[in-house]
């Protein structure tokens, strides 16, 4: 990765990384994971501290307290005493491609608020952007969106759409009162905590990339490791992975890769994300020929998974989670030198998203080990 990026530290704390250093994510439950995504841009340029937004009937304060990212200067956002309204903050605005997939996202903590809405619209406010999230702090429960759990009762909501026409676009914040009005007399105690806010063309969010001032990208990661040669018995063996799709689609398919380092890639086993249909597949090449090809459909991509492809003369297998998805019994051997293993096949996009698992059996396993395994 040709940038830095954010992680979340096992305090549950959002950690910027350096350039090419490996984001162990403490997101999930348990073992942190290897945290892959794809390029993103944050069109939002004063992210963190909202000091270039503008402010309708509201106003902005900076108190002491804790953000996401362990920083102890917090937003707070609050209504204008006896203002009669919708009571809101917006960013910057800045390009947006019409009807193409945009994510908006914030970090808020409650105050005196009793919800939170988020939206993306052209710049004068106009009808026709997308969102509607709405954020009930009191029960945690969102309307048109998602919502992660943070440390020190902060949230992050996330929204995904698009603008119908305009060219440009901003992300709008409106406070509801205490009695669940998003129009109201103010009475000037209406209140609640940003930090992080985010835009980024993606059908999904992916981790905050930080801005102060300008807008900023993150690059692409991959996973790879060449020269295995000297450890991997083509013949058979087992590809294994404990992996979480950031996306149940892609823009194609998507490769955890085990074969050799030639141009075309002719000989390989791997295990497949689908662009489309969510299909899940075991997948071997030889001599640039498809060997085997087992695919499912029973699983979701997005959910953590334990996947397994064993390959051997007339004996290629997937297994997902302890079951046996399939065999096929009409394959050659595999008498080809694997050298690479990495997340990326040249006609195919990389895999993003978690790996907490990535191993190599050098014998194929049994049915149970297999079993087991997974």
């Amino acid at each position: 990765r040709a940038t830095s990026a954010t992680r979340i530290e096992n305090d549950n704390e959002i950690q910027e990384v350096a350039v090419n250093t490996p984001r162990l994510d403490y997101s999930g439950i348990g073992c942190p994971s290897l945290l892959l995504e794809p390029e993103s841009t944050n069109l939002v340029t004063q992210g963190n501290d909202l000091s270039n937004w503008s402010f309708g009937r509201t106003t902005r304060t900076i108190t002491d307290g804790i953000n996401p990212d362990g920083t102890t200067e917090e937003v707070l956002v609050s209504s204008t005493s006896a203002s009669n309204g919708t009571h809101r903050c917006f960013s910057n605005s800045d390009t947006i491609i019409p009807n193409e997939d945009y994510t908006i996202s914030v970090y808020v903590k409650k105050g005196t608020a009793s919800k939170i809405e988020m939206e993306l619209k052209t710049p004068s406010e106009g009808s026709d952007g997308f969102g509607e999230c709405v954020f009930d702090i009191n029960n945690e429960t969102i309307t048109n969106g998602k919502v992660e759990v943070f440390n020190n009762d902060w949230y992050r909501i996330q929204s995904t759409g698009s603008l119908n026409t305009s060219t440009l676009g901003r992300i709008f914040i409106y406070i509801y009162n205490e009695d669940g009005d998003r129009s109201y007399v103010a009475t000037g105690n209406e209140n609640l905590y940003l930090w992080g806010a985010q835009i980024e063309k993606q059908s999904y969010a992916t981790s905050y990339i930080p801005t102060l001032g300008s807008i900023e990208t993150r690059a692409a990661e991959t996973l790879s490791k060449d020269s295995l040669s000297n450890y991997i018995n083509s013949s058979e063996g087992v590809l294994y992975a404990e992996l979480q799709a950031i996306s149940d689609e892609s823009d194609a398919d998507r490769f955890i890769y085990l074969g050799d380092n030639t141009a075309t890639h002719d000989n390989f086993v791997s295990i497949v994300y689908k662009d489309v249909g969510g299909e899940l597949a075991a997948y071997g090449v030889r001599n640039g020929a498809e060997s085997f090809y087992i695919g499912t459909t029973d699983y979701t991509l997005t959910d953590n998974l334990q996947v397994a492809v064993k390959w051997k003369e007339n004996d290629c297998q997937l297994y997902v989670n302890g079951s046996l998805v399939n065999t096929d019994n009409s394959t050659q051997d595999f008498n080809f030198t694997f050298t690479d293993l990495k997340t990326r096949k040249f006609l195919g996009e990389s895999f993003y998203g978690n790996i907490r698992d990535l191993r190599v059996y050098t014998t194929a396993l049994t049915d149970e080990e297999l079993t087991q395994l997974t």
